[in-house]
C-alpha cells in the first residue's frame, strides 16, 4: 500500500468515532468542567442521552474526568489535544516494534534530524 493511502493528520481520527471527535473537539475549546446540557448547544441535532453516552463512553475509555455535580456529571478532557495525538502516535509506534529494533530506532530519533531540529523526543517512547 502507497504511504499517501494512508490517512493524513494526527491519527485521533483512527481511535475516536466521528462524535467522539466532535465532543473532544468542543471540550477543548471550553474551559473547566462541561455538563452534558451545556455541550447540547454545539450539537443541536444530537439527542441529549446521544452526547451523555458518548461522554460517558469516553470517562471509562479514560479520556475524560468527571466529577458530580448536583444529579448530573460534568466533563472534562484529562488530557490536552496535543497530548492525546503524540500518546497515540507512541503507542502506534511502541507496538509495531519489537524490543530488538527499539534501540536503533531510538538512537535514530534522538539524532538531530537534517534541518537540525529533533523528530521528537525519546523519552516518551521508553
Amino acid at each position: 500500500m502507497p504511504i499517501s493511502s494512508f490517512p493524513q493528520g494526527d491519527g485521533l481520527t483512527s481511535v475516536f468515532g466521528a462524535l467522539e471527535l466532535r465532543v473532544l473537539e468542543a471540550l477543548w475549546q471550553q474551559h473547566g468542567d462541561v455538563s452534558v446540557r451545556d455541550l447540547c448547544t454545539h450539537f443541536p441535532s444530537a439527542a441529549y442521552t446521544t452526547l451523555m453516552t458518548t461522554l460517558d463512553r469516553l470517562y471509562r475509555k479514560g479520556f475524560l474526568n468527571r466529577v458530580k455535580v448536583g444529579r448530573a456529571f460534568a466533563y472534562r478532557p484529562r488530557y490536552r489535544r496535543e497530548e492525546l495525538a503524540s500518546g497515540i502516535a507512541a503507542s502506534a509506534l511502541t507496538s509495531l516494534l519489537n524490543e530488538q529494533s527499539v534501540r536503533p530506532v531510538l538512537s535514530f530519533l534522538s539524532r538531530k534530524s537534517v534541518d537540525g531540529m529533533r523528530t521528537c523526543s525519546t523519552s516518551s517512547l521508553i
